[in-house]
């Protein structure tokens, strides 16, 4: 398996990931706008509460007031926990694209590593060939060659061993 078939599943998983990232980021910012947004209503209707407190008939004001900072409120704890939450999970794609990240660049040191023995065996393969083609060179011009063991030294070792 060459570098582009191990890297490529990992790099389309990456730019899924940056796009998850990036529509992450954007909840979180809109999420976080509804929060200022509704901090701010949580002061004005409590500067409302206040007033309505030195009003005399004013029950009815005060407990539409608390209901809506106890609606609001809720709502914050619930746009908070879930900022967490998206928040938790891009920390979670930025490690793994960094993980791919790595990962791709060890795939790519592999296919390096790898070009440079098929480059190596490669010219040791040629230099083979170019190794036999002398031999083959050498025993066409000296047709004797196959005939050197039935001459001088070889001869001899052979009488010796005898």
């Amino acid at each position: 398996m060459n570098f582009f078939d191990q890297a490529a599943p990992m790099k389309v998983e990456l730019k899924q990931a940056n796009i998850q990232l990036r529509k992450n980021k954007s909840v979180v910012s809109a999420k976080s706008e509804l929060l200022k947004s509704a901090q701010e209503t949580i002061r004005t209707l409590t500067c409302k509460l206040v007033k309505s407190q030195n009003q005399l008939d004013s029950t009815e004001q005060l407990k539409e007031c608390l209901d809506k900072i106890t609606k609001l409120e809720k709502e914050k704890e619930d746009n908070a926990a879930c900022t967490k939450k998206i928040s938790d999970l891009n920390n979670f794609l930025i490690l793994k694209c960094d993980y791919q990240t790595n990962e791709i660049g060890n795939i790519a040191t592999q296919n390096h590593e790898l070009r440079n023995k098929f480059k190596i065996l490669t010219d040791q393969s040629a230099d083979m060939e170019n190794q036999i083609r002398i031999c083959r060179n050498n025993h066409i011009n000296r047709p004797n060659a196959s005939q050197c063991s039935r001459n001088g030294r070889f001869n001899n070792q052979r009488t010796f061993y005898r």
